[in-house]
């Protein structure tokens, strides 16, 4: 009798166990498991439009930041980013044809626009029209003017005002160090649609009235060498005193050493006739002229930095994250001292190595 009580129990448990399972819910073996958002494999076959509407391709910058936007079109930078289907479109330097292209990428479909203003002032229809439609839309490379109502979702700008500030005063301090008491500093702007060179002027600006440093003469060069060539000249005989340069943009940079070269001063660091010039951007030429002591300071452009935070930017918005309406990407300053330091020497950092990526 005990044993078959035994028996019994053992069937009941039994029972009891298949009935739970049966209960679980358990999924025919064909059954494919439902991945949810959270899931990373989710991602995998996520695809978003993104239509870039470019300035230019007038200088290593552009063409770089291109190449990276492409790259990682094909290639995404991080795993779990999403597969990109890019367009982009350049207006050659006209405000007017980038709305029409900003309205092509629109009716293209585009998930988020991506613009790299013409005019900082001028893009504010274009960034009104994305809005409009609902579509984010990010600014990058040049900053959009204060005085724009219809603002972008996201800013991607480097900081500009931090550029100008922090290659003057370290060129200001070496000249200090060199007992040089009087400093006087003709000023080789870029254009003045363009909000990067404004806010690097009032940097310079800045750090020569903290330095007691006299500027003589600011010359608008339009990013253009040529232009250089033909104001920078007169500035420097009219101011013989002059004994430093500030240049926006090392793609100016070879205006300035034709017209040194002219009166015996395109000299390096130590020699008697050196010229003191602080730039910005490290292009690959400022770059050399830093390691071979023509150039005192160089304000990096971080263009792979701000390219990255476009993308990061995008993927975001395009997830209906909140994202910070401005992020400025500050860069460092290359000297003859550090130019050369492993933490400096990044293809990350030196972006012209991407041209041949």
């Amino acid at each position: 009798m005990k044993l078959l009580k035994k028996i019994m129990a053992v069937l009941m448990i039994v029972i009891l166990v298949a009935g739970i399972a049966a209960c679980g819910g358990g999924s025919d073996s064909n059954d494919t498991p439902k991945k949810t958002e959270a899931d990373p494999a989710a991602k995998k076959g996520e695809k978003i439009v993104i239509g870039a509407s470019y300035n230019s391709l007038m200088n290593d910058v552009f063409t770089v930041t291109q190449t990276l936007m492409e790259l990682w079109a094909e290639q995404p930078l991080e795993e779990d980013d999403p597969l990109v289907d890019l367009t982009i479109i350049v207006a050659d330097g006209d405000a007017t044809k980038q709305i029409s292209d900003v309205h092509d990428l629109i009716n293209k479909g585009c998930d988020v626009i991506c613009i790299d203003p013409v005019d900082s002032t001028a893009v504010e229809p274009a960034i009104k029209a994305c809005k409009d439609k609902g579509i984010p839309v990010i600014t990058f490379n040049r900053p959009v003017a204060e005085s724009v109502v219809t603002r972008p979702d996201v800013e991607v700008d480097i900081a500009a005002y931090d550029q100008g500030y922090d290659t003057a005063v370290t060129t200001f301090e070496r000249m200090k160090k060199d007992g040089i008491e009087e400093i006087y500093v003709v000023l080789c702007n870029g254009e003045t649609r363009d909000d990067n060179s404004i806010r690097r002027a009032r940097g310079v600006h800045a750090a020569a009235e903290e330095y007691g440093a006299q500027i003589v003469a600011e010359l608008p060069c339009d990013w253009d060498p040529t232009k250089v060539t033909q104001l920078l000249p007169p500035a420097l005989k009219g101011n013989e005193k002059v004994n430093c340069i500030y240049v926006a943009t090392d793609g100016m940079l070879s205006g300035v050493r034709s017209c040194l070269e002219d009166i015996g001063k395109w000299a390096k660091y130590g020699e008697e006739n050196h010229m003191y010039i602080a730039c910005c951007d490290v292009f690959e030429e400022g770059y050399n002229y830093i390691a071979e002591g023509y150039v005192d300071s160089d304000s990096l452009m971080d263009v792979y930095g701000m390219i990255k935070g476009v993308y990061q930017s995008a993927f975001a918005l395009h997830r209906g994250e909140k994202v910070e309406p401005l992020i400025e990407i500050k860069g460092a300053v290359y000297t003859s001292e550090n130019y050369d330091n492993p933490d400096m020497t990044s293809d990350e950092l030196l972006w012209w190595k991407w041209k041949e990526k």
